[in-house]
């Protein structure tokens, strides 16, 4: 999918890291990539209070990257909590170019 350089951004993605076991442990393995972000929506809970959950799609430049749905991501220039991946990224064929694509669905919920 060819995108304008302009519009990319490097994102770092954390890990929980695991010990041989599958364990975790108390440290993260990060991995900067560079991706396309494009926001998707945001909803306030009333009921909750006032909590506002936000997603974004996240198109990387390279379909392999390794992003799995138990991962954060960090947008650049975001000191605030990190993105949770929602669900297990969409690995396909661009009807459009042919071209494999992997496309991350993000949230954060803030308030």
């Amino acid at each position: 999918m060819p995108f304008r350089s302009q519009f990319t951004v490097e994102l770092t993605r954390v890990r929980q890291a695991r010990d041989t076991h599958g364990d975790r442990t108390g440290a993260t393995q990060e991995l900067a990539f560079r991706a396309v972000v494009v926001p998707s929506s945001s909803q306030e809970n009333l009921r909750t209070g006032d909590e506002v959950t936000t997603t974004q799609n996240v198109y990387p430049l390279d379909a392999s990257v390794d992003v799995t749905a138990t991962d954060r991501l960090r947008l650049p220039g975001e000191t605030g909590a990190a993105w949770q991946v929602a669900g297990d990224p969409k690995r396909y064929f661009s009807p459009y170019s042919g071209k494999r694509v992997t496309e991350i669905s993000i949230e954060r919920a803030t308030g």
